[in-house]
């Protein structure tokens, strides 16, 4: 019951982050495109590129701040969530080339999939891979 409450725990954290990382993609994706006119797929890279760094700071920070040993070393902290932090950028990228130009509609549309799809698969690659413990020595 207490892993429970804790995992329940750590997934509010995240979403807390993810709220706040997802706010700023969000907000510069749309000031790019409907103050710019910056086309979608390079909005979304730079906003991604902007939220990346609320994002990891935040769960190393607080989210997944807390680790069995207390090892967990930056570096290869980092460089696993850079991997994980693309993959949600190719799956982010995904949902704008799907509503822009396969169903020609308008580009903030994928902002409901970047809400609602994107972040659970985030959530179990951060858990259970890119912030888990990495023994002292041992790269990514």
């Amino acid at each position: 019951m207490i892993r429970l409450w804790r995992l329940a725990l750590q997934y509010m954290k995240f979403g807390g982050v993810g709220l706040c990382s997802t706010a700023v993609h969000v907000g510069v994706f749309t000031v790019l495109i409907e103050f710019f006119a910056v086309a979608p797929l390079i909005s979304n890279v730079f906003a991604f590129c902007v939220a990346v760094v609320v994002s990891f700071f935040g769960h190393f920070h607080w989210t997944f701040s807390e680790t069995k040993s207390g090892q967990r070393p930056a570096r290869a902290t980092f460089l696993r969530f850079a991997v994980t932090a693309l993959l949600g950028l190719g799956l982010n990228s995904l949902l704008v080339y799907a509503v822009d130009d396969i169903f020609k509609l308008h580009p903030l549309y994928s902002v409901i999939g970047m809400i609602f799809l994107v972040p659970p698969v985030i959530f179990a690659i951060s858990k259970y891979w890119a912030f888990r413990d990495v023994p002292e020595g041992h790269g990514a």
